[in-house]
C-alpha cells in the first residue's frame, strides 16, 4: 500500500482521471442498476417475504442444490439482480439467522452471478451487436453456476432441513421501519461498491500508464492471442466491463467463450466487494473464490461446446 500511495503522489493526474472514470461507471451503470434491487430485496427480507418467495422455488432448490427456501431465493436474486447482490443478500439473511452458516458458505460458491441486463444489454446489444450471441453467453454463464451448485449438493453433506432459530416466527416490524432500514442498508452497500469501482479504476489506469498491463499480456500473446484479446483478458480480471469491451473488438472465434469466462469469474473489483461483505459476517472467503474460479472454467468449456454445436446446425 505504501508503494501504491507513492505512485499516486508521483502521478496525481492519472490517479484523478482513473477515479473520475470509476465514478462515471458507478454513477451511470452500477448505481441505477443495483440500488433499486438492493432496496427492494432488503425490504422483502425485512418483511419476511423471503420465505414466501423462496417457498415457490424450494422444491427445485432442495432437489437440485440441497438448499432451503431462503437459499433458493438468494440464488434467484443473485441471478436476476447481478453482482454482488447474491452475496449481499446471503450475508443479510445469515446475519439475521434466516440461513445457517453451512448453507451460507455453500451458497457463496455459486449464488453470485451477473444479471441478464448486463449480458444482453451491455455485452450483447452494445459491445457485440448480437443478442443471439449474448443469449448463448447468458445460458452458459447460468448453467455453469447451476452445475457447480448441483455438484456441491451431491458431494457435500446434506444441510439440515430445520431452519435457524427464529426464521419462521420472526417478529413483524412496521412497514415504515422496514423501508427505512432497507434503504439505509442499500445506500451503504452502494457506497461500498462505488468505492471499490473507483479504487480498481485507479489501479488499472496507473498500471496502464506504467506499461505493466502490456507486460501482463506477454504470456497470453505467447499463446497466440492477439492484442485486443490479451489486453481484454488482463483488464477484465480487474474490471469486467472494460475487459469485455476490449475483447469484443477482437476478431476471433474465442470472443464469446472468453467473455463468458470473464463474466463468470467476475473480476477483482467484484471479488473485493464480495469479500468485504463476507468478512463483515465472518464467513470464509475461500469457498467463494474457488467457486468463481471453477464456474469461470466451466462456463468457458460450456460456451465452446454450445457455440461449436450451434455452428454445425
Amino acid at each position: 500500500m505504501l508503494i501504491f500511495n507513492l505512485i499516486i503522489i508521483f502521478f496525481p493526474k492519472e490517479a484523478v482521471e482513473g477515479a473520475k472514470e470509476g465514478l462515471v461507471i458507478w454513477y451511470n451503470s452500477a448505481l441505477p442498476a443495483l440500488f433499486p434491487f438492493a432496496a427492494a430485496l432488503g425490504l422483502l427480507a425485512e418483511l419476511n417475504f423471503t420465505r414466501l418467495c423462496g417457498r415457490l422455488l424450494s422444491p427445485v432448490g432442495r432437489l437440485l442444490f440441497g438448499i432451503s427456501a431462503e437459499g433458493a431465493f438468494v440464488l434467484f436474486c443473485g441471478i436476476t439482480s447481478g453482482y454482488p447482490m447474491g452475496i449481499a443478500l446471503l450475508c443479510e439473511l445469515y446475519g439475521s439467522e434466516r440461513i445457517s452458516r453451512e448453507e451460507a458458505v455453500r451458497l457463496s460458491a455459486f449464488c453470485s452471478n451477473s444479471g441478464p441486463l448486463f449480458i444482453l444489454g451491455s455485452v450483447g446489444a452494445v459491445m457485440l451487436g448480437s443478442l443471439h450471441t449474448a443469449l448463448y453467453i447468458l445460458i452458459c454463464h447460468y448453467l455453469s453456476a447451476f452445475i457447480l451448485g448441483a455438484v456441491l449438493g451431491i458431494i457435500l453433506p446434506p444441510l439440515p432441513k430445520d431452519t435457524p432459530k427464529g426464521i419462521y416466527l420472526r417478529e413483524n416490524i412496521p412497514f415504515g421501519a422496514a423501508l427505512s432500514h432497507s434503504v439505509t442498508s442499500a445506500c451503504s452497500s452502494m457506497i461500498t461498491i462505488g468505492g471499490f469501482i473507483v479504487l480498481f479504476s485507479v489501479v488499472t489506469r496507473l498500471l496502464s500508464m506504467m506499461g505493466l498491463m502490456s507486460l501482463f499480456t506477454l504470456p497470453l500473446r505467447a499463446l497466440g492471442l492477439e492484442g485486443e484479446m490479451s489486453e481484454g483478458i488482463v483488464t477484465g480480471l480487474f474490471e469486467i466491463t472494460k475487459g469485455c469491451a476490449h475483447i469484443a473488438k477482437a476478431h476471433s472465434p474465442l470472443v464469446p467463450p472468453v467473455i463468458c469466462m470473464l463474466i463468470s469469474f467476475g473480476g477483482f473489483s467484484i471479488h473485493a466487494q464480495s469479500v468485504s461483505l463476507l468478512s463483515v459476517r465472518r464467513l470464509p472467503v475461500m469457498p467463494y473464490i474457488l467457486g468463481k474460479t471453477a464456474s469461470s472454467l466451466l462456463a468457458f468449456i460450456l460456451s465452446l461446446i454450445l457455440m461449436k454445436s450451434a455452428a454445425l446446425f
